[in-house]
């Protein structure tokens, strides 16, 4: 790494301020800033173009607090940073991972690291904070390899993800009230977020698109997506949007399942439990959607267990959002 000279860029305002890191990697400046202040030891993350000087750099976050016994990470958009003291190992996980059979699982991989410092270009950003993960792996009293938790400060403006293509969908009213574009988004959102995947790489299938009651009478309009993803499994995520009257969009999912490789989409049997809330006067209507390649019916939900058979006899789960979903850690 290169080891700065002259004035400390970008001051934390500590006792004593120290540059840790001050280097090129993935076709940028990056800069590490670290103060031990009253409060505990500070860190400040700057960037600036590929060999730029002090002058031209930019603060990447506000300052963060940090721990001595952790290495300290940067996630700038799609790019990601970790120091480390030079002995330790770096582990990254990009996002949990869908099998060829549907399960679900969080895989961490080691990095390479040059003098501590391990540096990745992931496929896509990670805005909402949950497919990255990072790991530092160091020699343990009680086992021969320890691992702790590396808090990732997240930065940076990634471009806003580019609408889902929609094509007509196998089931379900072609009829659109105007937020369908925003249900797939969600519903194509409540799998690559989770997983770290690129929207652009995917090719969503519109299994079935219609609407769901709102609470105070009208509907909302909603969508069920089979998601071919990396491995051959087939995400099936349920979502539903809303166009409220000052323009704004309400988008929440209904949960997801994943389909072993080689289902058809066109053959899909789903389920999911549905909240629809209006924000004025706080009260929901909870629906229970079900499409299959027969037809699609709602129905409302009571709270009773509701238990969906089709003719073959294997039941269908009921998707949801919260514990117990596909992603849910």
């Amino acid at each position: 790494m290169l080891i700065w000279a002259g004035a400390l860029p970008r001051p934390v305002g500590g006792e004593v301020d120290a540059v840790v890191l001050a280097g090129d990697l993935l076709d940028r400046r990056v800069v590490l800033v670290v103060g031990d202040t009253v409060d505990g030891l500070v860190g400040q993350w700057s960037t600036a173009a590929t060999g730029a000087p002090a002058a031209d750099l930019e603060p990447a976050n506000q300052p963060v607090a940090l721990r001595a016994d952790r290495p300290a990470a940067l996630l700038l958009d799609a790019a990601l940073v970790v120091v480390a003291d030079p002995d330790e190992g770096v582990r990254v996980s990009t996002g949990q991972v869908v099998g060829p059979s549907g399960a679900v699982q969080r895989v961490y991989r080691a990095q390479p690291v040059d003098d501590g410092v391990a540096a990745l270009q992931l496929a896509a950003p990670d805005p909402g904070g949950l497919a990255v993960r990072v790991q530092v792996a160091r020699t343990g009293e009680v086992s021969p390899v320890a691992l702790a938790d590396v808090p990732v400060t997240r930065a940076g403006s990634a471009a806003a993800t580019a609408p889902v293509v929609l094509g007509p969908p196998l089931r379900g009213s072609p009829a659109d009230g105007g937020a369908r574009q925003a249900a797939a988004d969600a519903a194509l959102g409540a799998v690559t977020a989770p997983t770290g995947l690129d929207p652009a790489s995917l090719a969503p299938v519109l299994i079935w698109a219609g609407a769901l009651p709102r609470p105070v009478g009208g509907e909302v309009d909603a969508v069920v997506l089979a998601v071919p993803v990396p491995g051959g499994a087939l995400v099936v995520s349920t979502a539903w949007a809303d166009r409220l009257p000052d323009g704004t969009l309400q988008q929440v999912g209904c949960g997801a399942r994943a389909l072993p490789a080689g289902t058809d989409p066109a053959a899909v049997v789903a389920a999911a439990r549905c909240v629809v809330a209006d924000r004025e006067s706080g009260t929901s209507q909870v629906t229970v959607l079900l499409t299959a390649p027969g037809g699609t019916t709602t129905t409302p939900d009571d709270g009773r267990r509701l238990d969906v058979l089709p003719a073959d006899g294997a039941q269908v789960p009921v998707t949801r959002t919260g514990p117990g979903d596909l992603f849910d850690e």
